[in-house]
């Protein structure tokens, strides 16, 4: 196997090379190369090269030494604040103060704004969808008043367009309005979550960063190398009380907040009704004719 193989050389040859450059304001950049060489071409080529590069970017300040990574020009070293002294937030400082003598590398993570920036990522998605499927809810009611002659056809190819999501399309005997069904049995329209869910969070959000946290220490002394992890575990408890203690009070306590907690959660279609599928989603059907043989004109 060792003949064989060394009869033909592997397909990607790596290299690995570092750089420096001095930049202005002092900053050196530390450039790490890595290339892949091919052994053979194509499209008339005789070799072909996957260039991959990572940077490096320090500057001394005082006994410091700053380094700034992921970035080809400086952006935190070449600006006014860099050298200034800036206050650490609380959470930080006892974090530090935890950290044993000696150590040479300190990493430090806080909940900073995680969780507003994942509520806001979740508000965008809800708002998306909500305006997706209501466009598409609109664009039904309208195909259904147009003429019976068209009907059929532009019924059909709703349904050609329907969310992959959606499961079906159905009409109220009630109140003859048109409505959506969702997996899991979920009907829209439906009121929004997020802002619910933000209220909730108000009191964490405004104080994230300021308590709790994470780090990672390291030191080394002769024969052995330590390293040290440090939790503080005051950021969870204070997002368990604040959000536990604002949900109570704002849908547990009065009539009216639980009235307002079971609307946010039942869609006003939601639970056994008479209603008529107008269409459901082509991708759950074998084929698009399927749905083109449904009785698209009963209403």
């Amino acid at each position: 196997i060792n003949e064989l193989m060394s009869e033909h050389p592997a397909f990607l040859t790596p290299e690995v090379s570092l750089t420096t450059a001095t930049l202005n304001n002092d900053i050196t950049r530390l450039t790490e190369l890595k290339t892949y060489t091919t052994a053979l071409g194509f499209m008339g080529y005789d070799e072909h090269e996957l260039v991959n590069r990572r940077f490096t970017l320090y500057r001394q300040d005082g006994d410091y030494l700053c380094i700034e990574r992921g970035r080809k020009t400086p952006d935190w070293l070449a600006s006014e604040a860099f050298g200034t002294s800036r206050r650490t937030r609380p959470s930080i400082d006892k974090l530090i103060d935890k950290a044993p003598a000696g150590i040479h590398t300190l990493h430090v993570g806080t909940s900073d704004d995680t969780a507003a920036s994942i509520l806001e990522l979740a508000g965008v998605a809800e708002d998306t969808v909500h305006i997706e499927l209501n466009t598409y809810l609109t664009s039904i009611s309208k195909a259904l008043e147009a003429a019976p002659a068209l009907q059929a056809s532009l019924l059909a190819k709703l349904a050609s367009q329907m969310p992959e999501y959606v499961i079906s399309a159905n009409k109220d005997a009630a109140t003859g309005k048109v409505y959506l069904v969702l997996p899991g049995n979920i009907t829209y329209p439906r009121h929004k979550l997020v802002p619910s869910a933000k209220a909730c969070f108000e009191e964490f959000i405004a104080k994230a960063g300021t308590t709790g946290g994470a780090a990672y220490c390291a030191r080394t002394i002769p024969g052995q190398h330590e390293m040290l992890v440090l939790q503080n575990s005051e950021g969870l408890a204070m997002l368990i009380k604040s959000t536990v203690n604002s949900f109570y009070s704002q849908f547990m306590i009065t009539p009216e907040g639980k009235a307002k907690f079971q609307k946010l959660l039942r869609g006003p279609y939601d639970g056994p009704r008479e209603s008529q599928m107008i269409f459901s989603n082509p991708a759950l059907n074998p084929t698009i004719e399927a749905f083109q043989k449904q009785n698209l004109s009963i209403f």
